[in-house]
């Protein structure tokens, strides 16, 4: 009998992902059948996310970078800062 493995997926795929999510264009369950992940994971990594939201303003070179590469989506940005508070 084999040992099952966990499949691991990429922060890239987590966080294309996520931002699905957070345009509330699709539902939870169109996104967990389209990338072949359980809805419970995308919850959590949604999660994982706005957690960390916070930790990417306080860090100076994370700041740096927002000024030098341009932003995706202004709304999608504001509708993120709006959950996280």
């Amino acid at each position: 009998m084999q040992k099952k493995t966990r499949k691991q997926y990429s922060t890239e795929f987590k966080a294309r992902v996520v931002r699905e999510m957070l345009k509330e264009e699709k539902t939870v369950g169109q996104l967990a059948a389209e990338y072949g992940v359980h809805s419970n994971m995308l919850y959590r990594w949604k999660d994982q996310a706005l957690a960390g939201l916070p930790s990417l303003f306080n860090d100076q070179a994370a700041q740096e970078l927002a000024r030098k590469k341009p932003s995706g989506s202004r709304n999608e940005t504001h509708y993120m800062l709006r959950l996280a508070a």
